[in-house]
């Protein structure tokens, strides 16, 4: 009896002890404190997106066609680009696009969010963009208040407050929080390209298409649309993973990036999806690019937005679809989106500018150019003129002429 008594009070006594020790355990943090903001989302639906050209702020999605640059803007909309000439890219539109965040076009045909809605957008007039279908809710909206309202902002301001170590908030960072103080996780990329016109797609995408179905990821779920003229409902959302970030298709299958690895989901006849293949690496933040050999290249950073202290790029084997494995890794300093030209990848390493590798053996990368010189977030090669790059940062996006490993610039878009 006295040994039980002792054992009870012994963990008591630790229980007391950690409780204790989680309050002690305190720092002042200054941070960017965001709370929700909720409303009916039916004040936010409209058709008649075109407005005269404004000023760009920040860039979220970008993409690249032979004459024209779209450029999402974070909760607002598109904004519209002539490119006919690199050297003097024009604002010509904007598409208001309330609650966007997310983008893919092909064939002149924008899919993009608007808050929980998805939108196909005819922009074959550049200038006269028209809404061609919108599916409703077609994303569950996550966040809702106790009236029922639809998360669809924040409010913003800097604070200082004593926290517990248990919260895990950093200095000088952005935190979201719910109605009810819960916290929601920002996106980890801050600037990407989703594709241009040749067909080479970006690598931090959350939304896909592959025939007549459009695949959309959240951090934990996927949403399957199909389109056949208008956007309806494919499938339920299925619950796939978490921690999710990019998706990309190639060869009929979808590949996920999420923070501990990339996964490998087969499309099945009832639109639904099953996973075929895992690779698993250490946390952090992870796009993934499938290539035409039985490669993959999935790239880890670390950082102050991503979990681990890894930085490499992993090239994968994909021959065996079930069971791919690792083929080579290399160090990286930062690396962030990425992209396949012909037989040379491009990765974007953030303030660390970028590295070109030669990937004309797609299973044996080797380094053939470091540029510290411009700052990298992703990058994408013109769809018609090989010799022109476009690089994305925080600051803009530059387009430059290049000549062996000299760089030219020709113009930048900025905010």
């Amino acid at each position: 009896m006295k040994k039980h008594l002792f054992i009870i009070s012994l963990v008591f006594s630790l229980s007391f002890f950690i409780s204790c020790s989680d309050q002690l355990c305190e720092q002042e943090v200054t941070y960017t404190k965001a709370t929700a903001i909720y409303a009916d989302l039916n004040d936010f639906r409209i058709d008649n997106l075109n407005e005269s050209p404004k000023q760009l702020e920040s860039a979220n999605k970008i993409y690249l066609s032979n004459d024209l640059i779209l450029i999402s803007e974070r909760m607002k909309g598109i904004h519209v680009y002539d490119n006919s000439d690199p050297k003097n890219p024009i604002a010509i539109n904007f598409l208001t696009i309330p609650g966007n965040n997310e983008m893919f076009v092909e064939n002149n045909i924008i899919y993009a969010d608007s808050y929980y809605d998805m939108l196909k957008i005819d922009i074959s007039s550049p200038l006269q963009a028209t809404v061609v279908s919108r599916l409703e809710n077609a994303i569950r909206p996550q966040f809702s208040n106790d009236r029922g309202q639809i998360l669809v902002g924040f409010n913003e301001e800097i604070v200082t407050e004593q926290l517990s170590c248990s919260d895990h908030i950093q200095n000088n960072k952005s935190i979201y929080f719910d109605w009810n103080s819960q916290r929601i996780d920002d996106s980890a990329i801050p600037t990407a390209f989703v594709s241009n016109s040749n067909g080479s797609l970006g690598t931090a995408n959350r939304i896909a298409k592959m025939d007549d179905l459009i695949f959309i990821i959240d951090k934990t779920n996927i949403y399957t649309l199909e389109d056949n003229e208008n956007l309806s409902e494919a499938t339920w959302p299925q619950s796939i993973g978490w921690a999710l970030e990019t998706i990309y298709p190639a060869d009929g299958h979808l590949f996920l990036g999420s923070n501990n690895g990339m996964q490998i989901f087969r499309i099945q006849e009832d639109n639904r999806v099953s996973l075929r293949g895992e690779f698993f690496h250490a946390t952090g933040c992870d796009p993934v690019l499938p290539t035409d050999q039985n490669v993959a290249y999935v790239t880890l950073r670390s950082g102050d937005e991503c979990p681990g202290d890894e930085n490499n790029i992993s090239v994968v084997n994909i021959a065996i679809l079930n069971t791919p494995s690792l083929i080579q890794e290399i160090a990286m300093d930062s690396p962030y989106g990425m992209t396949l030209h012909e037989d040379k990848l491009y990765v974007g390493e953030g303030i660390n500018g970028f590295k070109i590798f030669d990937a004309s053996e797609r299973d044996n990368l080797r380094l053939i150019e470091t540029n510290r010189s411009i700052e990298t977030y992703d990058i994408i090669v013109h769809p018609t003129d090989s010799n022109i790059l476009l690089f994305a940062n925080p600051n803009g996006i530059s387009q430059y002429a290049t000549e062996g490993q000299d760089y030219n610039l020709l113009s930048s878009i900025t905010y």
